[in-house]
């Protein structure tokens, strides 16, 4: 009973192709880039976009809004949303539009 053999993970998460893989990698960059240009708040709004606006068949997690919500308050502008988002692949990619479209909205 100690010694069982690995059995493979049948419901582990899908595997990403590699351009999923480089998105996130882009965007990650992305935000990194603009951390470094930019406080605290601009970087958590980064981080709350991109996982807002993502490829996956999910609802937008309403938290993840807030923050873009609360971000442009205290930035007193829309700036580095618009930053983010221009960065983000949105022509072809239904699902991201979608998800653009509903952010857009509740700001």
């Amino acid at each position: 009973m100690s010694s069982l053999p690995s059995l493979p993970r049948v419901l582990s998460q899908r595997r990403a192709n590699s351009l999923e893989v480089e998105r996130e990698n882009f965007v990650k960059s992305q935000i990194l880039a603009l951390h470094q240009n930019a406080g605290q708040a601009d970087y958590l709004q980064g981080i709350s976009l991109s996982k807002a606006i993502n490829n996956q068949e999910t609802p937008v997690k309403e938290k993840h809004v807030r923050n873009a919500i609360i971000g442009t308050f205290h930035e007193k502008g829309a700036n580095t949303f618009w930053d983010i988002v221009m960065k983000i692949p949105l022509q072809g990619q239904p699902i991201i539009c979608w998800k653009f479209c509903h952010v857009l909205h509740k700001l």
